[in-house]
C-alpha cells in the first residue's frame, strides 16, 4: 500500500512526461540548428571545381554554359581548371574560366537534379594547359572553341606555356598559334 495520497503519482507522472516532450523538442530544435551550421558552413567553403567533382562522382548529367555556348554531356573528370564532359560519340575538355553556370539535369530515376555541396578539394593535377600538351603529343585532331564564337578544326600540333600551334586545313595547311587564354574548351575529332 502506498503512503502517497492518490493523484500525487500521477500528478509526477504528468510532470515527467511534459519535461520528456520539451526535453524532446529542444533536441529536435538543437539538431536542426547544427544541420542548418553544417549546411552553412559546407556551402562557404564550397568552390566551383569542388560542386562539380561532386557531380562528376555520380556522372550527373549537366549542362555548362559560358558566355556563347552550351556544352551537355556526363561530368566524368575535374581537374585543377577544368572539367571533362562526355557526350554520345565526344569527349569535351572545358576551362572552368569560361564557365558561367552549371546547371544539373534531372535523371530518369529520380525526376531530380544531383546534388553537390562543393566543399571538397580537388586532387588531380591536371591543367587545361596540361591536357592540351597531352594531346599534341600525338599530333591529335581537335575541334577547338575560341572565346567568342570561333571555332577552329585542325590538328594540334604543339603546346608551349601559353600557345598551341594547330595546323588548320588549306591548300597547302597553314599553322594558326592560339593563345592558351583564348581557348573556351576543345574536344578530340
Amino acid at each position: 500500500m502506498s503512503s502517497e495520497p492518490p493523484g500525487d503519482a500521477e500528478s509526477l507522472l504528468s510532470a515527467f512526461a511534459r519535461w520528456a516532450a520539451g526535453t524532446r523538442v529542444r533536441d529536435e530544435a538543437a539538431g536542426r540548428a547544427r544541420q542548418r551550421w553544417l549546411h552553412q558552413q559546407a556551402s562557404e567553403a564550397a568552390t566551383l571545381a569542388g560542386t562539380l567533382l561532386d557531380l562528376a562522382e555520380g556522372r550527373a548529367a549537366v549542362t555548362i554554359l559560358s558566355a556563347q555556348r552550351r556544352y551537355s554531356g556526363h561530368l566524368v573528370g575535374v581537374g585543377a581548371d577544368l572539367c571533362v564532359l562526355e557526350e554520345p560519340g565526344r569527349v569535351t575538355v572545358v576551362g572552368l574560366s569560361r564557365v558561367i553556370a552549371v546547371q544539373p539535369q534531372p535523371t530518369p530515376a529520380t525526376a531530380r537534379p544531383a546534388a553537390a555541396s562543393g566543399n571538397r578539394a580537388i586532387e588531380m593535377v591536371m591543367t587545361f594547359q596540361g591536357a592540351l600538351s597531352a594531346m599534341a603529343m600525338d599530333l591529335a585532331p581537335v575541334r577547338i572553341a575560341l572565346v567568342g564564337t570561333e571555332i577552329l578544326i585542325g590538328d594540334l600540333m604543339g603546346a608551349g606555356e601559353d600557345v598551341v600551334t594547330l595546323r588548320v586545313p588549306g591548300t597547302p595547311p597553314r599553322p594558326a598559334y592560339l593563345p592558351v587564354a583564348a581557348i573556351e574548351a576543345f574536344s578530340p575529332r
